[in-house]
């Protein structure tokens, strides 16, 4: 007896074997798509029984199986599954799967890789080498659908949290640009044995902070930039900066002392007071206190 379904498959329900392996199939390729779609939702699907075996319709497939199995285009078939028939009903249930030759992968002691592709250029591989601790990511777009890797976590609480550790080196590489946010605050930091040696610090709303472990501090505020260190070059500085406080002091008490021996030239004596003569003098000697001990510049 046989019975025909809505995609044109008849289901043999015939006198079967206890079991065997049969195919993966697509009744109908120009329904391809819902079909496949309507297989992942209700974990049911085609299968060809194999060799003395026609069609199977709707036969139970458990998740950890479909999740592994290959749909074939028109003309080809699918994945291999191990089928049995169930006691009850008589009917076929696929119970595991076969990797389909051409499919396989070398692999080895202690590994296990799990791969998914399209059937063209796109494809996602996941691979774990326990003799060598690896761990290996790998997805392949094309030129109409990049590669996209998300990692999304969430709590109602707000307190998700994500760690990250490597004893040894960590190394993020972009070919093009690499993007980091936040909505709070960002903080990078070298440690040593535990104790903060150097850390730049940027909070939303106060600003940017950077510290080392050679004493210099760099703080960025609203119109404000602090540099404190024990020398501070503009360029290659090879000459000091001037004070600018000291410098129009000084230039003042210059300016009066000429003003004064100006004064008294115009006298009809015309001779300038031994004072404004020492005064210049011990402006002289001033002058080097207009140099920068701090800064320097070219």
């Amino acid at each position: 007896m046989q019975q025909k379904d809505i995609l044109g498959i008849h289901n043999n329900n015939l006198d079967i074997g206890s079991g065997g392996v049969g195919y993966v199939v697509v009744p109908d390729e120009n329904e391809r798509e819902e079909y496949i779609n309507d297989c992942y939702s209700t974990h049911r699907l085609t299968m060809q029984g194999g060799r003395g075996y026609g069609f199977f319709n709707n036969v139970l497939c458990p998740e950890q199986v479909i999740s592994n199995i290959h749909f074939p285009h028109e003309g080809d078939l699918g994945t291999p599954v191990i089928w049995i028939k169930d006691g009850v009903s008589g009917l076929p249930v696929i119970v595991a799967y076969l990797t389909k030759e051409g499919d396989g992968f070398s692999m080895g002691k202690n590994q296990y890789r799990l791969v998914r592709g399209n059937g063209s250029s796109k494809t996602v591989e996941f691979f774990m080498n326990g003799e060598e601790s690896l761990l290996q990511i790998s997805l392949l777009g094309d030129k109409d659908s990049p590669s996209n890797l998300q990692i999304k976590i969430n709590s109602e609480n707000e307190d998700s949290l994500v760690d990250i550790y490597c004893d040894n080196q960590l190394n993020i590489t972009s070919d093009k640009e690499i993007n980091i946010s936040t909505s709070g605050s960002l903080n990078l930091s070298v440690t040593e044995e535990g104790v903060t040696k150097g850390s730049i610090k940027y909070v939303l709303g106060e600003g940017l902070t950077y510290i080392d472990e050679f004493d210099n501090k760099i703080t960025a505020l609203n119109n404000e930039i602090k540099l404190e260190s024990k020398s501070i070059n503009l360029g290659s500085g090879k000459q000091p900066l001037v004070l600018g406080n000291s410098l129009n002091e000084l230039l003042g008490e210059l300016i009066d002392t000429i003003s004064t021996m100006v004064l008294a030239v115009s006298l009809p004596t015309a001779v300038p007071s031994p004072p404004s003569v020492l005064k210049l003098t011990t402006i002289k000697g001033k002058l080097s206190s207009l140099l920068s001990k701090l800064s320097n510049t070219d």
